[in-house]
């Protein structure tokens, strides 16, 4: 992307606030940024520049009024014709000032839309930009986390991953006779809400694959370190070391996982 703006010679302004947290999936939001900024470089005049101003407004989604990030990026080029705003967010199409211009499959604003619409956000035109006599302006509207998610995500990841391996490491040492029952922390292994992982856990939404399989993993853990409590109370040695195996397994699945969030 910087390459195409020095071949241009564009300037990009940007205009941030303060600290947010937003519920994202990285890759496919750059994507939607890539998409963006690819058009207004390329329908735009060499030496222009391009505006990204974001704010912290109130917006409805989904048909309820909340906190939102704006994101409005603004450019000097074509623009787009009016009653056109719309439809250029419709898949194999563009608008009739740039379709001769430079080309493209009329795929990129839809791709756009959708992943947006996976946010539970919103992104539309304006064209031109208020105030101005040209160009075209993109807004793009996500949901802020509430209160919970920002307090869960203030916990480093890190320090959930010790936490996690806090507890496996506690229920090995039944195995290898190095402490009893009595020294162990039996409810916070046993109850998944109880360490900061749960914690963490609850406070996502279940709207990726990764995270459900991951809260699924890891109340299998606890689950499977409770029978290896319960057997041991009971001194079935025998059916505590399956529920041991089952519990390694959960442990490694959650690891895995968490390199992926």
């Amino acid at each position: 992307m910087e390459s195409l703006l020095t071949d241009k010679q564009m300037v990009v302004d940007l205009h941030q606030p303060t600290d947010l947290i937003l519920r994202l999936d990285k890759d496919r939001i750059l994507q939607v940024f890539i998409n963006l900024f690819s058009n207004a470089i390329k329908f735009s005049e060499p030496g222009s520049r391009i505006a990204v101003i974001c704010s912290e407004q109130e917006a409805i989604l989904n048909h309820y009024l909340q906190p939102v990030l704006q994101i409005a990026i603004t450019d000097e080029g074509v623009g787009i014709p009016q009653g056109e705003t719309e439809a250029v967010f419709d898949s194999f199409i563009q608008s009739s000032m740039t379709r001769s211009a430079a080309g493209g499959t009329g795929l990129g604003l839809a791709i756009s839309k959708q992943i947006i619409s996976m946010h539970d956000g919103r992104i539309y035109a304006q064209s031109p930009p208020p105030g101005k006599s040209r160009g075209s302006v993109f807004y793009i509207e996500l949901p802020i986390a509430d209160q919970q998610e920002q307090e869960a995500t203030m916990l480093d990841k890190q320090s959930v991953v010790m936490s996690h391996l806090n507890w496996k490491n506690q229920l090995e040492k039944l195995f290898d006779n190095s402490a009893s029952l009595e020294h162990l922390d039996v409810a916070g292994i046993a109850d998944d809400h109880l360490c900061p992982l749960g914690k963490w856990l609850d406070a996502f939404p279940e709207n990726s694959q990764t995270i459900t399989e991951l809260k699924q993993a890891h109340d299998e853990f606890h689950q499977h370190a409770a029978e290896c409590i319960a057997f041991f109370e009971v001194q079935d040695k025998e059916r505590a070391k399956s529920a041991k195996q089952r519990f390694d397994r959960a442990s490694e699945k959650v690891l895995g996982l968490l390199e992926s969030v």
